[in-house]
C-alpha cells in the first residue's frame, strides 16, 4: 500500500500535469499574427496591416527559440488607402527576422530576446520576461517591451471563448486585454501606446498553419492570385484534317474551403474572332502547403480527394508519380535541377523529369513558382499527343497587376496575347517532314510553304537558331552542329509569325 507521502506527490504530479495540459501555449510553430496599425487619420481605419509569424528555431546561448518574422503586405486593392485597399487572401511585401521567442509551458511564460534587423523592445542584449500567464487579480505586471517600463493591475480574470478555443483572458485598466495564448490585443510585442488622432494596433485575426491556409500569398508561391498563365493549346483531327490552335489564359479567383483548407478557384477564357471571352471558373481548385501543390477535386468525378501534383522539396534522383498519367510514364525520375532567370532577373529553380521507361524525345520538367511545360495545371495529363486531344503548353507567364510584359515565355513569339483560331489553310501545312532525328550536325524541314521560318531553342526556352524565311516550297536547313549535345525544340512558322508545327530533336 502507497503511503500518504507518495501519495501525495502523485496526486500534485498529476494536477501539475494536468494544469500543463490545460494551458493554452503562445509559442506555436506557424502561428500568424494579423495587426491592424492606424497609422493614418481615423477615416482611413488599417492604413497599415503586417503580421507577425513564427516559423523555424533558433539556439542561442544554449536555449532554442522559435523565429519571429514581421511581414507587411502589398496594397493590392481599391486605390485610396485604408482596409480596402488590402486585397484577401494578403500578398507579402518583404519579410524581417523581428526576434527570437521561447517559452516555458510549466511555468506559463513566455521569453523574448532581440535579433534580426529590428529594435521591438528597449533591452536589445538580454532575454526578457514578456508575458506571465500565471497572475491574478490584482497582480500587477510590468511591460517593458517597446515602451518605457510601467505598470498594469489586473483588474479581473475570465475565462472567454477567442479563435475557437476558451481562453484565460486578464483585463487591465482602459479595458485592455491579455489573452492566454495570444498575447495583447494590441499585438504580440506591442503594449497599447496611445498616439494622438489615432487608434491603438490591434489585432484583426490569428491562426495556426501554413501561409495560404491563414490567408497570406508569398511571391514564391505557385497558387497565386496575383499571377496568370498563358497556355498554347493545339490539337490536329485526323477524321476530318482540321487543326486549330489556340491561346488560353488562367488565373485564381475566389476561395473554398475543403476540409480545413483554402482553395483558390481556377478561372480561364478563351478567344474567338471577336475577342476574349467572358472568364469562366473551372470544377478545380488548387491549395499550396510549402513546397506541395495540390488540386481539389482529384478528378471532377471524385469530389471527395485532392490530388498532389507538384512538390518542389524532390532532389535529383528522387521520383514522382501522378495518378492518372499513362502507367509507361512512371514514374518521373528527377534527372536535374538547374537555374532558370525569368525576364525580370528572378532566379528561380527547374526541375529537369524523365520517366523510368521512356525513350522517346519528348521532355519535362517544372519551374518553381510557375509549373510544367506540359500541362502545367493538369501534370497527369502530360505527353498527351494531337492524337488523343489537345497539346497545352506553357507560352507566358505575369505577375499582375502588370500583364504588358510576361516575366517567362517560352517557344512562342513576343506577342502571348495572339490568339490563332481554327483554320482550313493548316491541314495543307502540316505534311512537313523533318529529319534526321537524332541528328549529329543538320536537321531539314521538307515541304515548307513560301515564307515560312524556323527557329531553335534549347531547354531553357533561349533562341539559338532562325533560318530565313523560304522563297519557295523548298527545305529548310538548320545547322547544329555548333551546339551541344542535348534536346531542342523546334517551331515552324508562317508569315504572320503564327506556328504551324513543332516537335523536339535530340542533339548528338
Amino acid at each position: 500500500m502507497l503511503n500518504r507521502a507518495l501519495l501525495l506527490t502523485l496526486f500534485l504530479f498529476a494536477f501539475t500535469a494536468t494544469q500543463a495540459q490545460d494551458y493554452i501555449p503562445l509559442v506555436v510553430e506557424g502561428a500568424h499574427w494579423k495587426i491592424c496599425s492606424d497609422t493614418e487619420p481615423e477615416n482611413w481605419p488599417c492604413a497599415q496591416i503586417f503580421e507577425y509569424h513564427i516559423t523555424g528555431d533558433t539556439l542561442v546561448e544554449g536555449l532554442v527559440y522559435k523565429n519571429v518574422y514581421r511581414r507587411s503586405f502589398s496594397r493590392n486593392g481599391e486605390p485610396g488607402g485604408g482596409w480596402n485597399s488590402y486585397d484577401w487572401p494578403l500578398e507579402m511585401g518583404n519579410e524581417i527576422l523581428a526576434g527570437f521567442i521561447r517559452e516555458d509551458v510549466s511555468t506559463r511564460k513566455v521569453y523574448w530576446r532581440e535579433g534580426g534587423n529590428t529594435i521591438a523592445c528597449t533591452s536589445i542584449a538580454d532575454e526578457i520576461l514578456l508575458y506571465d500567464f500565471t497572475k491574478e487579480v490584482g497582480d500587477t505586471i510590468i511591460v517593458n517591451c517597446l515602451a518605457d517600463d510601467y505598470p498594469l493591475v489586473i483588474q479581473q480574470v475570465a475565462i472567454e471563448e477567442h479563435y475557437g478555443m476558451e481562453r484565460t483572458v486578464y483585463y487591465f485598466e482602459d479595458e485592455l486585454r491579455q489573452i492566454e495564448g495570444i498575447g495583447f490585443e494590441t499585438g504580440l510585442l506591442f503594449p497599447p501606446i496611445i498616439k494622438p488622432n489615432y487608434g491603438p494596433d490591434r489585432i484583426i485575426d490569428y491562426c495556426v498553419g501554413n501561409d495560404m491556409d491563414c490567408g497570406v500569398i508569398t511571391p514564391d508561391m505557385m497558387i497565386n492570385p496575383y499571377r496568370e498563365w498563358h497556355l498554347l493549346n493545339s490539337s490536329f483531327d485526323f477524321s476530318n484534317g482540321n487543326a486549330w490552335t489556340a491561346t488560353t489564359e488562367h488565373r485564381f479567383r475566389d476561395t473554398l474551403y475543403h476540409d480545413d483548407h483554402l482553395y483558390l478557384r481556377m478561372q480561364t477564357r478563351q478567344q474567338d474572332e471577336n475577342g476574349p471571352l467572358e472568364w469562366e471558373f473551372t470544377e478545380y481548385a488548387y491549395r499550396q502547403d510549402g513546397p506541395r501543390v495540390y488540386r481539389y477535386p482529384q478528378y471532377a468525378w471524385q469530389p471527395d480527394d485532392e490530388l498532389l501534383v507538384y512538390d518542389y522539396s524532390l532532389a535529383v534522383g528522387d521520383t514522382f508519380s501522378i495518378p492518372g498519367m499513362l502507367n509507361f510514364l512512371q514514374p518521373m525520375i528527377v534527372q536535374d535541377i538547374d537555374m532558370v532567370v525569368l525576364e525580370n532577373l528572378e532566379v528561380r529553380r527547374r526541375f529537369v523529369f524523365t520517366p523510368e521507361e521512356w525513350q522517346g524525345l519528348q521532355d519535362w520538367y517544372w519551374i518553381e513558382g510557375i509549373g510544367a511545360n506540359d500541362h502545367p495545371f493538369f501534370p497527369d495529363e502530360s505527353f498527351v499527343d494531337a492524337v488523343d486531344g489537345p497539346e497545352v503548353k506553357t507560352q507566358c507567364f505575369y505577375v499582375e497587376p502588370d500583364l504588358d510584359d510576361p516575366i517567362w515565355r517560352q517557344f512562342v513569339s513576343d506577342d502571348c496575347l495572339t490568339y490563332i483560331v481554327a483554320t482550313e489553310d493548316v491541314p495543307a501545312q502540316l505534311g512537313v517532314e523533318v529529319y534526321p532525328n537524332p541528328t549529329e550536325n543538320l536537321l531539314y524541314m521538307e515541304s515548307v510553304p513560301i515564307g515560312a521560318y524556323a527557329k531553335l531553342y534549347d531547354m531553357t526556352g533561349r533562341l539559338v537558331l532562325q533560318t530565313p524565311a523560304a522563297e519557295s516550297d523548298a527545305l529548310i536547313e538548320l545547322d547544329l552542329s555548333a551546339l551541344h549535345v542535348g534536346i531542342y525544340s523546334w517551331e515552324l512558322l508562317n508569315t504572320d509569325h503564327q506556328r504551324l508545327a513543332a516537335g523536339r530533336v535530340i542533339k548528338q
